[in-house]
């Protein structure tokens, strides 16, 4: 058997694999889903295996690799069975990464490189789901090339020619053109046809079905305790653009509803700010006409955003407290004591829905009215737990008398965001309960949020619980913003005569990271690339009917058929040059399935080939009359 690793070529083929390893390994990095104690190794083995191909061979080799698979199985099997299947991505991106480099170190002469094209493929075509980043861009752009040379060498050492020789070329030019069809094939489909990546697979419904997995997102209900893994969505929910002035420092916490009432763990909505009567209408607050409201402000940015939502039946209106005017362009808006904002009525079959914000810095709005005051210093009575007084009384003594209210809902956030760190719910370690949080679990944003809430409602200070998301993602070169829905949040809310309600996240920082500068710079640098690849990934039907009844998209493909036609022309005409017993005779040996050597004359070739009967005599009179005309009847060869 030959070995195809062997020579010239197996080694161009070995450093062509390896560079398609360290890609693979790339495209599972870039998802974030696996840890880099895992990548680094993976990169380290990639890198040694020009070491370990003399050793391949060897059993001794062959039993200590073998065992290190096993360790590896053993590992993420135990994993599994005490995580469940929260860490089930991960673990199949680990397998896939390893899988590749398990074959990178194990070619030889028995196998076979095309498994390790295949699953090469796959790794890069799975990632990209859940890299919707120019990082992936780039990174395929990087990894194509390679496949498509990786592909030439192995044709080209499957026919037995020569790389160096001048013969190799038009097989090489071959598998270039088969290439670069499969790509422009995938890419036009790709491109065309709808896709919804929104929709729930067979896999999320079978998780759901069994309870395990339940998926971060907003609610206006909270209740702590809930068992079972969490999973992460990056699903876009709340698209912000600036359309006039500019947002230097652009609000983090987006108000979507407001939690008054505690018990049993379980935080609820007053329903006396919701439900219509005298007092319905928000304090402050004017309506123009039912698509508009606004209050005075102090003074305005001369910022206007529009806020595209992507969640279907979402009745909710998500806004910032600096927010002095709202505006829909044909949907009612209806405005609630708390400062909430709902639409009444739903489209049937809404996709998307859009209103505009005006930002400031609002009037000082006052005391909160009575009726919502007594609802806000409700005491927590037995649902404070001995831990958390006896973490009160600590507090109590570090503080000095005279202290403002905001500065003591500052200290209290302060020290409750450092009593344990930040865990989804069913991770390892993670609290059942807040007596769980003040023995130093980890936790939530809901369980801090609530821990903060009652214990200034100890002091005496109203407060409530404000559920929302977190503004992390923003351009400022671009002026734009996503917030995704694994950016749900919750957080407090104390009212001040003078500022209105004041944001206080007891949350870990951790959980929370801020957009700094680098980052804005960074995300304008590859802000085309990151959105020419979401906007593939987010091509959906309406968005293809949009495109398909476009006149410049006609014109456009209209274009580029003509231009392929035309290279098409030339390269025809250039295979005409050929005379043309040249051809006849070249179409005769594809027939007859015969590769010629490079530098081999008909005469050789004739005298080489082993064929039966009939096809030796079709191969003699080919031959005999290429040699008649083209070589004057003289036998070439000879």
């Amino acid at each position: 058997m030959r070995n195809p690793w062997e020579g010239p070529m197996g080694n161009r083929l070995r450093k062509i694999c390896l560079y398609l390893t360290l890609c693979s390994t790339a495209f599972v990095q870039i998802t974030g889903v696996v840890g880099w104690q895992w990548i680094l190794p993976f990169f380290a083995l990639t890198l040694a295996s020009p070491l370990f191909q003399s050793w391949i061979e060897r059993p001794s080799w062959k039993i200590l690799w073998n065992a290190g698979v096993l360790a590896l199985f053993a590992l993420l099997a135990l994993d599994a069975k005490e995580t469940g299947v929260r860490y089930l991505l991960e673990d199949g991106l680990i397998l896939a990464a390893f899988c590749q480099v398990h074959l990178l170190n194990n070619l030889g002469r028995r196998q076979n490189p095309d498994l390790f094209f295949f699953n090469g493929f796959l790794i890069a075509l799975v990632t990209a789901f859940f890299s919707p980043d120019s990082s992936y861009i780039l990174l395929f752009l990087a990894y194509v090339p390679g496949l498509f040379f990786a592909f030439q060498l192995r044709s080209i050492e499957q026919a037995g020619l020569d790389p160096d020789a001048p013969g190799t070329q038009p097989e090489a030019s071959r598998a270039l053109r088969i290439s670069i069809f499969a790509l422009a094939f995938s890419f036009l489909g790709f491109g065309l046809l709808p896709r919804d990546f929104q929709r729930e697979g067979w896999a999320s419904q079978f998780l759901q079905a069994q309870n395990l997995g339940q998926q971060v997102g907003f609610s206006d209900r909270i209740e702590l305790g809930q068992k079972g893994p969490t999973r992460l969505s990056n699903k876009p929910v709340l698209e912000l653009r600036v359309i006039k002035g500019k947002l230097p420092f652009p609000p983090r916490y987006w108000r979507g509803s407001t939690l008054s009432l505690f018990h049993s763990g379980r935080w609820e909505k007053d329903p006396r700010t919701t439900h219509p009567g005298k007092n319905k209408l928000p304090p402050y607050w004017h309506q123009n006409s039912s698509l508009s409201w606004e209050r005075k402000a102090r003074a305005e940015e001369n910022c206007v955003l529009e806020v595209k939502t992507s969640l279907p039946g979402m009745q909710q209106l998500f806004l910032p407290e600096e927010s002095i005017q709202i505006e829909t362009r044909n949907q009612a808006i209806q405005g609630h004591q708390d400062g909430t904002f709902t639409r009444p009525w739903i489209p049937v079959n809404e996709e998307s829905f859009s209103y505009f914000l005006r930002l400031g810095r609002p009037q000082s709005p006052g005391r909160v009215p009575s009726f919502l005051r007594s609802t806000l210093l409700i005491p927590p009575m037995d649902q404070l737990p001995q831990g958390g007084r006896a973490f009160l009384d600590k507090v109590r003594a570090t503080l000095r008398p005279g202290m403002s209210k905001l500065r003591i809902a500052r200290i209290l956030a302060e020290k409750i965001s450092a009593l344990a760190p930040y865990l989804l719910p069913g991770e390892k370690g993670a609290a059942r309960n807040l007596q769980d949080l003040f023995a130093g679990k980890g936790a939530h944003c809901e369980f801090f949020a609530t821990a903060l809430a009652l214990c200034l409602r100890e002091f005496h200070i109203p407060a409530r619980v404000a559920t929302g998301f977190l503004l992390r993602e923003w351009d400022s070169l671009r002026n734009r913003g996503t917030i995704r829905q694994k950016d749900a949040h919750a957080w407090v809310e104390v009212p001040d005569p003078k500022r209105g309600w004041v944001v206080f996240d007891a949350t870990p920082a951790a959980s929370a990271p801020t957009l700094s500068n680098p980052e804005a710079a960074e995300l304008g640098k590859t802000g085309f690339l990151s959105e020419l690849w979401r906007s593939l990934l987010g091509f959906d039907r309406k968005q293809q009917r949009a495109l398909l009844s476009s006149p410049s998209f006609w014109l456009s493909l209209m274009g580029l058929a003509m231009s392929l036609g035309t290279v098409a022309l030339l390269l025809q005409r250039r295979g005409r040059n050929l005379p043309r017993a040249f051809r006849e005779y070249n179409r005769l040996l594809r027939r007859l399935k015969i590769q010629r050597k490079p530098h081999e004359t008909p005469g050789e070739l004739l005298r080489r080939c082993r064929l039966p009967p009939e096809k030796r005599l079709r191969l003699e009179a080919g031959t005999r009359k290429l040699e008649e005309i083209h070589y004057g009847g003289r036998q070439a060869g000879s």
